[in-house]
């Protein structure tokens, strides 16, 4: 009995003495994400830091080097752009690609189709393996089920039968963008003046009482009716200008609920991707 309370003790300051090197599998708080889904993506780890290298050198065999010296704006924009979602903030890249895109004379309407393609790759792909190797209770499969149909259905709607054109198109697309990021100001400003979002420090093992205190909503029928509406517009909306389902899928895991706001932004930053792709 000894002996094996001093190989268990071993063990113990074994895994202890191992610390970050140890894949920790991520709690599953209620949200149909499996325990070992931390583990079963750590082959992103390595894929990320070679893709990062490719990406960097391939502009190079591209392009000539004068080529490049008069594109410097784009990646300074894309890094602006990317860490505006990377913060916390339920805002895809789109909110600083058009109005940057639209300075230097590009068409509001190409502004927004290069808005989804890049999203595509970065909020529907390489944002969701990142966390999903960081944490991955912080998505909520549910919230995705029943908010992609509608915003889907909302989306090829706005394609194909409701588009923004005629001579007036672009002013109705800097329109629709305009009227947008005020009432985003306006909500973000009211919900960090008066602390209605749940921005509590977060850790990567969420304990019990944080699971209780996050725990998401039942997404089951009634609330896919009450989300039909609101994530329809957000898909139509989406089209016109880029962004827009991802801020309306915030609210509504906001509004009610003590979902924490990595999570709501996380999820929402995510379905803007994936309809991003669709878009593009």
């Amino acid at each position: 009995a000894a002996a094996a309370a001093a190989a268990a003790a071993a063990a113990a300051a074994a895994a202890a003495a191992a610390g970050s090197s140890t894949v920790v599998s991520a709690p599953s708080i209620g949200m149909l994400i499996p325990d070992d889904t931390q583990s079963r993506f750590q082959w992103w780890v390595t894929v990320r830091m070679y893709l990062s290298a490719v990406l960097c050198v391939f502009p190079f065999m591209v392009y000539e080097p004068l080529e490049l010296l008069t594109m410097w704006r784009v990646p300074v924009m894309a890094i602006f752009a990317a860490s505006i979602p990377a913060s916390g903030a339920p805002v895809a890249g789109g909110i600083i690609f058009l109005p940057v895109l639209q300075t230097y004379g590009v068409c509001p309407r190409d502004a927004v189709a290069f808005s989804a393609l890049t999203q595509f790759f970065g909020c529907g792909i390489f944002s969701p393996l990142n966390w999903l190797v960081q944490d991955p209770t912080v998505f909520l499969p549910g919230a995705l089920r029943i908010a992609f149909l509608p915003s889907l259905i909302g989306l090829l709607a706005a394609l194909s039968y409701i588009k923004v054109n005629g001579c007036h198109g672009d002013h109705v697309v800097l329109l629709v963008f305009a009227v947008f990021c005020l009432l985003l100001a306006v909500k973000v400003g009211w919900g960090i003046l008066s602390s209605a979002l749940n921005v509590a420090p977060r850790g990567r093992r969420p304990s019990k009482d944080e699971e209780q205190a996050e725990a998401p909503p039942v997404f089951g029928c009634c609330l896919a009716c009450l989300w039909f509406v609101p994530c329809l517009l957000g898909g139509v909306l989406t089209a016109w200008i880029g962004v827009s389902i991802e801020k309306v899928v915030f609210v509504l895991l906001t509004i009610n609920t003590s979902v924490h706001a990595r999570t709501a932004t996380v999820t929402s930053i995510t379905l803007v991707g994936w309809l991003s792709g669709v878009a593009a």
